[in-house]
């Protein structure tokens, strides 16, 4: 599922867009990590949370794209989004991470975005934040300006009895009208993620589709 730059022809280059191949190698990246991280964190019997989380989360992706040979993309972690023309002396934001092609080494608005949140079955506060702080980020332009698309990764943090995905959905739909309704992702499903993805309409310019791989982050 290749995602292009409103107007611009080009894939997978610099007009900011992302190939299907290079969206379905991040999502994998991202879901063997999730694994790993899942039972690295658990073996070590340490309390962790969100940022934890991340953290070895993406040292997972390096070791993996270290053994693999990935040398053509790189993820940064808690990149700051420092905009040249933004208020003097301070940054519009941080996401938890940029993913960057080798192609793509040119302007910093040059990065497909992704940022993580907890999700907790049972705990609206945690689905609230994930909409408000993560949906909310993308859909303002403080995550990925122009981008046509960027990704939400979801820590399920405990048993669900229904499906996680479809409360996102509702709530989604729910605080941005105009908002499409989260479907499957048809390239590839996983044994322990769940992936959907769905426009979101922005503050300005054209809307954003956003991925949500939920990965699965309990016992």
């Amino acid at each position: 599922m290749p995602f292009q730059r409103h107007g611009v022809r080009l894939v997978g280059r610099g007009d900011l867009g992302i190939s299907g191949d290079n969206l379905v190698l991040i999502v994998q990246l991202i879901v063997q990590a999730a694994r790993r991280t899942r039972r690295r964190l658990y073996a070590s019997g340490v309390a962790f949370d969100e940022n934890k989380i991340t953290i070895e989360l993406h040292k997972e992706i390096v070791r993996i794209i270290r053994r693999r040979g990935f040398y053509h993309l790189a993820f940064m972690l808690e990149a700051s989004l420092n905009n040249p023309d933004g208020e003097l002396g301070k940054v519009d934001g941080r996401i938890d991470l940029q993913v960057v092609f080798a192609e793509w080494l040119r302007p910093e608005e040059y990065y497909f975005g992704v940022e993580c949140k907890r999700l907790r079955p049972g705990d609206s506060g945690t689905f609230r934040y994930y909409v408000d702080a993560g949906v909310g980020k993308f859909a303002d332009g403080t995550y990925a300006p122009g981008h046509p698309a960027g990704m939400l990764v979801g820590y399920l943090m405990a048993n669900a009895e229904g499906a996680v995905t479809d409360e996102l959905s509702r709530r989604v739909s729910s605080e941005y009208p105009g908002a499409v309704p989260l479907n499957g992702w048809p390239d590839k499903s996983y044994r322990d993620a769940d992936i959907v993805a769905g426009d979101v309409p922005r503050a300005a310019g054209q809307p954003i589709n956003i991925l949500h791989t939920v990965v699965r982050m309990h016992g």
